[in-house]
């Protein structure tokens, strides 16, 4: 038989009387399957349920860049979520510093980050992750190291109580240390900047 003769219709009639009845249990779910996505693609469905998906909290934030000064309750409601808080420990044990912007007026502490052009992608991860606690975009960084002119990116986030407590728990009399609780604030992500 030649299958340009059949309809769909009638070539799957033909498929059901060749084939035992356990497998055609699958090939009806695949069928299925092939035809709701067909019929709605990934990217129409997310449009229509926006707002329903269900996500790790801190991977959903938005960017706070170019936004005014928080308020002091605000600022109090800020927390970083664990797989942020996880990152900011593991740039802490490594390049990153958390500073009190002016001593005399700032309450709180920032963290600041910084890195050469070459590592520019992992940098640029870094700050996405961090963009909802950022006042700024990142800034050029040219200084002189070892006689050598650098050139570079920074920024800073923005003066936050929860960076205020990770001063005290990295800072000793203004000289950075490895906390006693390290064990405690190692994961995974921690260990993976």
């Amino acid at each position: 038989m030649n299958n340009k003769n059949f309809s769909t219709v009638d070539s799957y009639l033909v498929f059901i009387l060749k084939y035992p009845a356990w497998l055609l249990g699958f090939i009806d779910v695949f069928i299925c399957i092939s035809l709701f996505i067909w019929a709605f693609p990934i990217n129409s469905f997310m449009i229509h349920c926006e707002g329903t998906e269900l996500v790790v909290y801190g991977t959903n934030l938005a960017s706070s860049v170019g936004l005014p000064q928080f308020n002091k309750m605000v600022m109090s409601m800020i927390s970083l979520p664990p797989m942020i808080k996880g990152m900011v420990i593991g740039l802490l044990l490594g390049d990153a510093w958390v500073i009190f912007g002016n001593a005399k007026l700032s309450k709180n502490a920032r963290l600041g980050f910084a890195q050469s052009f070459s590592h520019f992608p992992y940098f640029w991860q870094v700050f996405t992750g961090l963009a909802p606690y950022c006042f700024s975009y990142p800034a050029l960084r040219i200084r002189m190291r070892f006689g050598i002119l650098t050139t570079g990116l920074e920024f800073f986030t923005r003066s936050l109580p929860c960076f205020t407590e990770l001063y005290f728990l990295f800072y000793v009399n203004g000289i950075k240390v490895i906390p006693a609780i390290i064990y405690e604030l190692l994961t995974p992500i921690a260990l993976a900047h």
